[in-house]
């Protein structure tokens, strides 16, 4: 039976462990590959995994966000085992692990696979997924809210960075019509430039520095629109001090993953906002629908053409909008919840994103396509 080392590793609000845990258990499960799982985030495990790779038959080694690409680069060329990785950030985030030990990319993002082929790596896409089982809710009027975890930062001090090593560029971000990092890259007429030199760290470097920028922007937006608009939003995560909290709003601590979980399910709506996910999904669009709550999104071609317009995702061109779709009569709420945890059970669950791992470690099948998702 072949055998596929799992390495985990210190993961913001613990989300990457989550997600790691349940496709390792799934995989378990299959009965169809021998799972070995260490932590790597205690040194004596690093040895142990070193001691697994050398000593021990492992056919893949599998992690998120390259973690263990250390040990992997440190070992002879010819001593390396297949090492598949699954990016949740934008490739720009990870550039040093990937160049590194040079894996094969699953990318959350479709959008994300061209560039992780210009750094001369193999790269498909991978979207996030949830638990099978979903919560209906029984009670919709102890539903209330609309709940909104994101970390704060203060924009200025990224635009002061960025304006003193290029100021054209910072006058660019601030552009509402500037969303992502694809669109900074064709400004900047990156996206025709050779490959060596969109791999030079001082690129990389500068599009890490834009695409934090341009979260921090639209996000910092997004609530001053929704207060403007008497949106009220609890708003989860780090950061919303003084000059960026509005009193329309209520703020909490960042929570880890499993605190925020009954959070969702709580909650009559989760507000996601997608910066740099134009092609993809998010942990809060298919947890929020897997804990029984609608999903409130930025208009998104990808979302749209997944979900519908009748399902529950909702998405909106103008913030002000958010009133119009979050008064629904519990009927409405209920069938449109269900249509779109219905498409989740089918498609995005973590059973269907092993056997897609399965299948392009171990099967001669083409993986599947972009289109095979929507």
């Amino acid at each position: 039976m072949p055998t596929i080392l799992i390495l985990q590793g210190q993961a913001q609000y613990e989300v990457a462990r989550h997600f790691v845990a349940s496709l390792s258990a799934v995989l378990s499960q299959s009965g169809a590959v021998n799972v070995v799982e260490l932590d790597i985030s205690r040194p004596e495990n690093g040895e142990q995994a070193l001691s697994q790779i050398q000593r021990q038959h492992t056919d893949i080694v599998f992690s998120v966000n390259a973690i263990g690409a250390e040990l992997i680069s440190a070992l002879p060329s010819e001593a390396r085992p297949r090492f598949i990785t699954w990016l949740l950030d934008h490739p720009v985030y990870h550039f040093s692990r990937l160049i590194a030990a040079t894996p094969e990319v699953l990318c959350v993002d479709n959008s994300h696979v061209g560039f992780c082929q210009r750094l001369g790596l193999s790269a498909s896409f991978f979207p996030h997924a949830t638990e099978q089982q979903m919560v209906v809710p029984t009670n919709l009027s102890q539903k209330q809210g609309i709940l909104f975890a994101a970390s704060g930062a203060d924009e200025t001090v990224l635009l002061n960075q960025l304006s003193q090593q290029a100021p054209d560029i910072a006058r660019l971000l601030t552009d509402s019509d500037t969303t992502d990092l694809i669109d900074v890259m064709q400004a900047l007429q990156l996206d025709k430039v050779a490959n060596n030199v969109l791999q030079q760290h001082s690129v990389i470097s500068l599009l890490l520095l834009c695409d934090n920028l341009l979260r921090t922007i639209k996000r910092n937006r997004l609530i001053k629109e929704c207060a403007e608009h008497n949106i009220a939003l609890t708003i989860v995560g780090n950061g919303w001090q003084a000059g960026r909290c509005y009193d329309r709003h209520s703020y909490l601590p960042a929570l880890s993953f499993s605190q925020l979980l009954p959070l969702m399910a709580q909650s009559r709506f989760i507000l996601h906002h997608n910066p740099g996910f134009r092609e993809g999904l998010h942990e809060r669009i298919v947890y929020g629908l897997q804990q029984g709550t609608q999903v409130l999104c930025p208009q998104q071609a990808f979302l749209r053409a997944k979900y519908g317009q009748t399902g529950g995702v909702k998405l909106f061109d103008q913030v002000q909008q958010i009133k119009v779709l979050s008064e629904q009569a519990e009927g409405d709420y209920l069938s449109q919840l269900q249509q779109s945890q219905q498409l989740t059970q089918t498609c995005d669950t973590w059973s269907s994103r092993a056997q897609t791992l399965l299948n392009l470690c171990f099967s001669s099948e083409a993986p599947e396509n972009y289109q095979s998702y929507v």
